[in-house]
């Protein structure tokens, strides 16, 4: 009986462990270079946004969405994506919106890769200029 106990409470936690793994964590640093300083508001956000790209680059979906208020560039950033969502196969990228009171104030130099290989990026690096 006692056996019987251990191997239940094995298995589910066996099967908590395996759908808590269904999130994945891309996460990295927000950069500013551009001309002239960039001037942060309580307003100023950042939209990071993993989606997914086609060949030529054009945005197919959105994968997951974070968003984060900021005080000050460079600053760290974590989107977590249901891995459920994700495919073999398929090209997914980093991309990111800076705002001020739902103006568009920035734009990327290039957007890097979230997923490699199947896992999560660690160490994201995304350049923004000012628009």
């Amino acid at each position: 009986m006692l056996r019987t106990l251990s191997i239940s409470f094995a298995l589910a936690l066996a099967f908590t462990a395996h759908v808590g793994a269904a999130e994945e964590v891309v996460s990295g640093q927000l950069e500013y270079r551009g001309k002239g300083p960039l001037q942060f508001t309580v307003e100023t956000t950042a939209t990071i946004s993993v989606v997914e790209v086609s060949e030529n680059g054009e945005v197919l979906s959105t994968v997951a969405t974070a968003s984060q208020t900021l005080k000050e560039l460079p600053s760290p950033f974590d989107v977590k994506v249901d891995s459920k969502k994700l495919e073999a196969g398929r090209n997914y990228r980093v991309r990111v919106e800076l705002k001020q009171k739902e103006k568009v104030i920035s734009s990327q130099k290039e957007n890097p890769v979230a997923f490699a290989d199947g896992k999560p990026a660690k160490d994201v690096k995304v350049v923004l200029g000012l628009k």
